[in-house]
């Protein structure tokens, strides 16, 4: 048994995203299909904003990536006539501590959840995804009480914040500005 790390850089910095999907092509192998449960793990619990792993915090907006998660399809939440998001989207759901979690979409390889508030003053959450009647592994992870984060306009988590102006329409930028405030 031995392995090799291969440090690459590419002649050209713009074939720096081309190098990076070659990598991830030819050396991580896709999961073989095993079983029916949905596949998820911790890592691959990310901040929705920041795509950043690790604790969750009641309210965030957070991306579970696996296999098996949701329809093929990618579909869209519905709202109740009483403004609230479904917990069931697409014969999906993500459960924290046995609670249904807020969808915002679901797809086989990914699902959008807003962690339920009952996690509020609990240090630890079990994570599990129903993908119609099969259920995955619960999966464990913290829970902290705050982490700000701020949706990019690269999807990062870093550089420009997509922020909306006053007129709750055009997103914040050097070209697009908000107006000063008149003081009377």
């Amino acid at each position: 048994m031995g392995s090799l790390i291969l440090n690459v850089v590419p002649h050209v910095a713009s074939n720096s995203d081309i190098l990076r999907a070659a990598v991830v092509a030819n050396v991580i192998p896709a999961a073989p299909p095993v079983g029916s449960k949905p596949l998820f793990i911790s890592a691959a619990v990310v901040d929705g904003a920041s795509a950043q792993a690790g604790a969750v915090v009641p309210g965030k907006i957070v991306v579970l990536y696996g296999d098996r998660l949701g329809p093929a399809t990618l579909t869209s939440t519905q709202v109740s006539s009483g403004g609230k998001l479904s917990t069931n989207v697409g014969n999906t759901q993500v459960l924290f501590d046995g609670t249904a979690a807020p969808l915002l979409y679901s797809a086989a390889g990914q699902v959008a959840a807003i962690v339920p508030y009952g996690l509020d003053g609990k240090t630890g959450t079990q994570v599990q995804v129903r993908n119609g009647t099969n259920l995955s592994d619960a999966v464990a992870l913290p829970v902290l009480p705050a982490a700000p984060s701020i949706f990019t306009a690269n999807l990062s988590g870093s550089g420009q914040g997509v922020v909306l102006n006053q007129d709750v329409v055009t997103v914040n930028s050097t070209s697009k500005p908000p107006t000063r405030a008149r003081s009377s």
